[in-house]
């Protein structure tokens, strides 16, 4: 019971209709979404990942994709302080 109350208030921190909403529009429109699930304060959300960095070329031991996300990212951002900001919005591991 314990894992399926955990599993429901995930859900209802994810805010699914709308957050499935905005990823089948960007997969209808480009045919692929990458993106990463990530908590902010008590809510959960999934943040978009620019296509033109990412790749996926190798599987998991469950033959699922993995995804690459290309550090390059940040070069792009000029201005340190926003490109400090913009690592903040990325999990530890970047």
């Amino acid at each position: 019971m314990k894992a399926f109350y955990a599993a429901c208030d995930f859900v209802d921190k994810l805010d699914v209709p709308n957050t499935f909403s905005h990823i089948t529009i960007e997969w209808l429109k480009t045919g692929i979404y990458n993106g990463i699930l990530r908590k902010d304060g008590d809510k959960y959300i999934i943040q978009d990942l620019p296509l033109e960095y990412c790749r996926t070329r190798f599987k998991d031991f469950h033959n699922l994709n993995i995804l690459e996300f290309n550090l390059n990212y940040f070069e792009r951002i000029h201005d340190e302080e926003l490109r400090a900001e913009a690592l903040l919005t990325f999990p530890d591991i970047v």
